[in-house]
This record gives structure tokens, sequence and C-alpha cells, in this order.
């Protein structure tokens, strides 16, 4: 094949992206949409998922697309959720998402205590064969062996060791075995063919939303960092020790020998868009209201009274759930109130990336990837806040690129994961912050933290 290409797929909370890329990372198709326009049941409790808008989603997006010199088909997307499961690829109940607070019951696994509390609620209405995660269940549908995939022996005790798995009493309801990431898993079949992609395509087993963004960020070697801003945001460090600090999860890395720390931010891409419809922004563009905040920045912002708001003052860095308005009247104007609202996202991440810095870990390189990537007023006010040059990748959407990576290393094209992804990856714009700016925002944060527990 001259123009050899993957289909990669990306579920994401709020919507499904598919792209047909090449080796040299040159995009031949790229199709999102949001999952509010893709009919299907709905749910009281906001942590289930009707699995089948996934699928839906996938056959509006594949609508168009010239599969020719397709090479193989990779899918993506966020853990740990799961999907109760029939061999014949039916979903016999909804999906528990990702973001639904359950107890750990002392498991290392992040997937057996959710089939745990699944299964003791009996949210299914008839008695699954085996749960799947999201990409796997994807996969199994389009073609793929009932398997969960993990990129490396390390990685598997996340999933589910051998131990767990037997002390459990869950075994009936876990599938065959584990497939690692990036090797073949599949062919394409009828279930593909009915939703606009050719029969016989080779799947590659892929992996969490996360694995895939550091690899399509090229975050291979140490003190790199992926900085995933989408609905939700996290920061991966790609580091040679874990960092043991609160609200740091270290998990195994793609890349051998590291290990990832990350700390998850799990709100500013959602907090942004709720205040946006609140104040009646739906069809303002995020590019229009951050120059729009920026105008107002360059006013006297560091002699105001307020608003100030502060999304984590009570719940810590990685917790929004018990945030504070300090100082906020009916005198403010939706537009101020927004900017307050912006300054303190730019200081959620400030705050996150100090919580390395307490441990004297620091960036060799920033890679930003995700929706809130493709807005560069927002970018610019980042390096500014943080102080340091962040990259852009060509492909925003890391997760894609990373399937993409994964894909040609398990067609043979490349000899190692890092020359699959350094092929696929390249930087689209680098932004270094601006000395008066910078200065701006040290001087804007001293005078933010000193309202931070007024309220």
């Amino acid at each position: 094949m001259k123009n050899k290409k993957i289909l990669a797929i990306d579920i994401g909370t709020s919507s499904v992206k598919a792209a047909l890329i090449g080796k040299k990372g040159q995009i031949f198709a790229h199709e999102r949409i949001s999952l509010v326009k893709v009919s299907g049941a709905s749910y009281k409790d906001k942590w289930l998922f009707d699995s089948y808008r996934w699928i839906s989603a996938i056959k509006k997006l594949c609508a168009g697309m010239d599969f020719g010199e397709v090479a193989a088909l990779c899918v993506t997307g966020h853990g740990p959720s799961i999907v109760p499961v029939k061999k014949n690829g039916k979903a016999t109940g909804p999906a528990l998402m990702w973001n639904k607070p359950v107890e750990q019951r002392g498991y290392k696994s992040a997937y057996l205590p959710r089939i745990e509390w699944y299964v003791d609620n009996t949210l299914f209405a008839e008695k699954p064969d085996f749960f799947l995660g999201v990409p796997e269940f994807v996969s199994f549908y389009l073609g793929a062996e009932p398997v969960m995939f993990s990129p490396s022996p390390e990685f598997d005790s996340l999933i589910w060791s051998y131990e767990e798995k037997k002390a459990s009493g869950l075994e009936e309801y876990l599938p065959v075995g584990i497939a690692r990431t990036g090797n073949l898993c599949g062919l394409t079949g009828n279930s593909a063919k009915a939703l606009g992609i050719p029969a016989s395509i080779p799947v590659v087993a892929g992996a969490s939303d996360f694995i895939m963004a550091i690899v399509g960020c090229n975050v291979l070697t140490e003190r790199k960092v992926c900085n995933r801003a989408g609905t939700s945001e996290g920061i991966n460090f790609a580091l040679s020790m874990p960092c043991k600090l609160d609200g740091i999860r270290n998990t195994p890395h793609p890349a051998e020998g590291l290990y990832n720390a990350g700390l998850v931010i799990p709100a500013s891409g959602s907090i942004f868009e709720w205040f946006k419809n609140l104040t009646g922004r739906s069809s303002v563009s995020y590019l229009e209201i951050v120059k729009h905040a920026e105008k107002l920045w360059d006013k006297n912002w560091l002699k105001r009274k307020g608003p100030f708001i502060f999304p984590h003052n009570k719940g810590g860095v990685t917790d929004a759930s018990f945030g504070d308005f300090v100082g906020l009247d009916s005198s403010f104007s939706p537009d101020v109130v927004f900017a307050a609202l912006l300054e303190s996202l730019l200081f959620m991440v400030r705050d996150a990336f100090s919580v390395f810095y307490s441990a004297e870990v620091y960036p060799s390189d920033i890679v930003l990837c995700g929706g809130q990537a493709l807005n560069m007023p927002w970018v610019r006010a980042r390096a500014d806040v943080l102080g340091r040059t962040i990259s852009v990748p060509s492909i925003c959407d890391a997760e894609l690129a990373g399937a993409a990576a994964y894909s040609f290393l398990a067609l043979g094209d490349f000899s190692s994961l890092y020359d699959a992804a350094s092929s696929v990856f390249s930087v689209r714009t680098m932004v270094s912050p601006s000395e008066e700016k910078v200065d701006f925002w040290n001087k804007a944060y001293q005078y933010y933290s000193s309202f931070r527990y007024s309220s």
C-alpha cells in the first residue's frame, strides 16, 4: 500500500472521534461527533450510559470515509468504564462510566471493584457472559476477540491479577484473557460492515485513552509531560521513579523503564462549558470568550475587589466539588465573572503542576493535547501562567495518534514504539511565555491566593 492508513477511533466521555492516519502523521480524514447528537436510551443515574450510542456514533463518523488502503483499525477510549456483554456481542445493560465513585474494596484492579458493584446492584437486564472495558467492547463488536487490553505485563494488575481474579468470585463475569496493546486481535466482520467499515480489516488491541495520548504526544522519555485537556484534564509525567505524593497516581508507562505519574483535574473543561451555557454563551466560540477575557485581564485586574472563584477551595487540587465564590455581588457583569472563572481554571493547572514541583519534579517538555489545545489564546495564557513553553501537536486528538502508532508497530512498519510514535508525532506550534505576562500572572496569583480561604 502506497498510502497505508489506520482507522483510529476514540470513545470519549462527551464525544466520539475517528480519523484515517498515515505513517508520517498525515490526516486523510478526521471526524468528531458530540454524543448529545446521538440518540439512545437515557438513565436517571448520570454514571450510566447506553453503549450503543457509541456504535451509532461510529456509523455516523464513518459515512463517507474512503477506506481504500486502510491496513488496520484500533480503538481507544475512557476507562475503567465497563460494559456487560453476551458472547454474541450484545450489551445486556448500560455501561458504568469511569467517573462513577466506587469504593476500591481493597483491589489493586481498577475494574474488579466496578464489576463487583455492578453485579451487586444487578443493573443488567440479562445476565452477561462477561464484562469488557469500553475500547474492548467496541473492538469486540467490530470483530475482535473478547479480551481486555494491556500495554505490558506491568499493567496487567490494573486490569486484574490472577490472584485477585480468583479471590473476587467474579470469574464467571470476566473475559478469557488479556491482549497486548499493539497486537492483532481479530478481523472486522459483519457488524463492522453494517457501520460502513469494510470486513476483514485487522483489529489492533488498543488501550485506555491516557495511554494512547502519552504515545500520541511522543512522551516516551523522562521528564516529558503529556497534558491532556478536554472535558477533564490529566497531567502525566514520564519519570524513572514513582512520585510518592498525595493526589498523584503512579502507574506503569508505555515506555519500558519509566513510570507515569499522573494527576487528574476532573472538571476543568466541563466547568468552562457549564458556565458558557449558564451565561447564555452557548453559541459563542471558546476563542472569542478567551479573547474577551484577555481584554479584561489587561484592565486593572489586579486592583479589583472581586469576584474570585476557587473551584477547589475545600476539596484539594483534584476535587472541584467544594468550590467557592468570594466577593461576588450583583454589580458584576457576566463578562467579569467569566474572566474570573477562566483565571481560576488557569490557576487550577498551576496548582496541579506545583504538586510535582514540591517534589522537585520539573518538566523538560510540556505537550498539550485535547480540545483545549485548539484555542491558541488559551494555550498562550497557560504558557504565561506556568512560565513554560508549551508544544501543541499536529494531531491534537493525541489518543488517535497513539492508536495509529501502535497499529503501525503491529503491522511491522516500525521496530519500536519509540520509532512509531516519533514518526506519527510532530509539533504544530510551540508557545513560549511572555516575560511581561509571566510577571503579571505571578502577581495575579499572589493577589488571588490572598482571598483563597476568606469565604
